[in-house]
């Protein structure tokens, strides 16, 4: 009987312990995660450097041109985003109506409130791509 209880406080331990692994590394990464999307472009600009100058051993001239080549993506991306905005909310607000047509009076409600909320955050945070303008700024509101 003795065995039995040392061997149950044993797994019983171990099982514990994996938990608490997997609890906190789940909750650690979710904030790195969290803390990089609000860190905003210069700051995710900058982590990319350092990780692309680390790991490919870039040179100061390299770490340049590299820093050139972010920038014009960036714009390029800004741009590309602004002129196809009205054509994506477009098709968001189709499927959403296609959604609606399908639900219950209530889910419908409970529906328009989940875009309401997930509007107001797409408006209040940039996107995980430095959906801001090139002048650092956050982007612009949709018409």
């Amino acid at each position: 009987m003795n065995k039995f209880k040392l061997a149950t406080g044993i797994i019983l331990i171990f099982a514990l312990g994996v938990l608490t692994g997997v609890l906190g590394s789940g909750m650690y990464f979710k904030q790195r995660v969290e803390n990089f999307r609000e860190a905003g472009p210069p700051a995710r600009k900058e982590m990319l450097m350092k990780r692309l100058t680390r790991r490919l051993e870039l040179t100061p001239p390299q770490q340049e041109k590299v820093a050139v080549i972010f920038e014009e993506m960036r714009e390029q991306l800004f741009s590309l985003r602004t002129k196809h905005r009205p054509e994506l909310e477009r098709i968001r607000e189709e499927g959403h109506a296609r959604i609606k047509a399908i639900l219950l009076p209530e889910q419908q409600k409970q529906f328009d409130e989940m875009m309401a909320r997930l509007k107001e955050r797409r408006h209040r945070k940039a996107g995980p791509f430095g959906d801001h303008k090139p002048g650092g700024g956050p982007r612009p509101p949709l018409p």
